[in-house]
């Protein structure tokens, strides 16, 4: 199942998620500098399937140069941690030590990838 769970972020990630419709994710607030844009998440928007020991986070889409896959990466008490594959080949994944169930919801994490890299591929 975790394999799974990884593969379908991963589609996801590579794929983007841009259907022309309206989109069910927070608006998103450009980042000064780099052209990243900013989702800001909280366990209120979770309920019981929040992954995380911290109550909020700031997921940021980048948009890639020369079609290259999105980057989502995750912002936590002022670190940065990558969240799809192209995020993860230049930083670190999120520590268990932020997570409710520790290495056991590292897949939970991909429900982060849809409204963060919806931003950037919209």
């Amino acid at each position: 199942m975790r394999r799974g769970l990884l593969l379908i972020a991963l589609v996801v990630s590579l794929a983007g998620c841009s259907s022309g419709g309206t989109s069910n994710a927070p608006s998103a607030t450009p980042t000064p500098g780099d052209g990243s844009k900013t989702v800001h998440l909280t366990k209120v928007d979770f309920g019981d399937a929040w992954p995380l020991l911290v109550p909020e986070a700031d997921v940021q889409c980048k948009p890639a140069a020369g079609g290259a896959p999105t980057e989502v990466f995750m912002v936590l008490d002022g670190r940065t941690y990558g969240l799809n594959v192209p995020a993860l080949g230049r930083l670190p994944e999120v520590p268990d030590r932020l997570l409710k169930k520790g290495r056991d919801g590292r897949d939970d994490l991909g429900a982060f990838i849809l409204p963060g890299v919806a931003p950037c591929e919209g």
